[in-house]
């Protein structure tokens, strides 16, 4: 579900783009704590560890599959239930968590010049728009887009939403994310899509390869 954050910079005009943003593994650096808090996860069933190439290898969305690739199995305990203990594990150490470096300059270089712009993410509503007003950025986004469970089923229809409710219009729309499921998204909403490599997925997973691929953030500049 959206929450409204602040007011941002009023558009000058209609044609400029709009720019949808990933949150875990984009703006925010929280892979080693989510490495920490899955093998601890692992270990309390008796699991093999993962390394972070592994782990950026068979992330995926549902994350519930994720989860069967990481080695756990249904009928020993609940999806739900592993899904509680990891966030529960996770959100404990949400205060460790920063923006990757950049990213307040890249946000407010987009919004001086009236570049709308969305968080859209798999992340709970609620922890979601607390966790980016703490990070002091929330006056950058018009809205931003969370789930409103814990589970990170899909962003899918929370796009949809995004689009509907916003009036956007899909070919002059940018996702910057860092997963396989963003492009899925972009690919299903006709948005352009840029990946980022530094998040939780690993660009050998892309068949074919993202046709934008950024290396920093200062490099969106010269695509979108």
């Amino acid at each position: 579900m959206p929450l409204k954050t602040h007011k941002t910079h009023p558009r000058p005009f209609a044609s400029v783009p709009t720019l949808i943003w990933d949150w875990n593994g984009t703006l925010v650096d929280d892979i080693h704590i989510t490495m920490l808090c899955i093998n601890e996860l692992l270990e309390e069933y008796d699991l093999p560890s993962l390394t972070i190439p592994r782990y950026r290898r068979i992330f995926q969305f549902p994350v519930k599959n994720y989860y069967v690739s990481a080695g756990f199995d249904f009928a020993q305990e609940s999806f739900e239930i592993l899904a509680q203990k990891f966030i529960s594990k996770y959100y404990s150490h949400l205060s460790e968590i920063s923006l990757y470096p950049g990213v307040e300059s890249i946000l407010n270089w987009y919004n001086q010049r009236g570049y709308p712009q969305y968080i859209l993410s798999a992340m709970e509503s609620t922890t979601l728009t607390q966790n980016v007003e703490k990070l002091g950025i929330a006056g950058y986004f018009q809205k931003i887009y969370g789930l409103n469970h814990i589970y990170a089923s899909g962003k899918l229809d929370l796009g949809r939403q995004l689009v509907q409710t916003e009036g956007l219009d899909p070919k002059n729309s940018w996702m910057i994310g860092d997963t396989l499921h963003d492009a899925e998204i972009s690919h299903q909403l006709h948005f352009n899509f840029v990946f980022v490599p530094w998040g939780h997925q690993a660009v050998e997973v892309f068949h074919p390869s993202p046709v934008h691929r950024i290396n920093s953030l200062k490099d969106l500049l010269s695509i979108v």
